[in-house]
């Protein structure tokens, strides 16, 4: 059994979406599909994660209890 996918970041959906369309231009076939629908829940659980993230403002950029280093914290 291969190990699960995970989508941890920008670079790895890329991969993975990349992967994608490489396999979209084969032949049908149980593995195939298989891969496919292996990338299909990894990139739905990392797009699920990205919106927990931002509604809950600790997205990209957020400065919440992250100290500035500029000796202000």
């Amino acid at each position: 059994m291969m190990p699960r996918l995970v989508i941890r970041n920008e670079d790895d959906l890329n991969a993975a979406l990349d992967r994608a369309i490489s396999l979209a231009g084969h032949k049908e076939s149980g593995e195939v599909e298989r891969e496919l629908a292996e990338i299909n829940a990894a990139v739905k659980v990392y797009e699920e994660s990205l919106a927990v993230i931002t509604a809950s403002g600790r997205g990209p950029g957020s400065s919440d209890d992250v100290p500035r280093g500029d000796g202000s914290e």
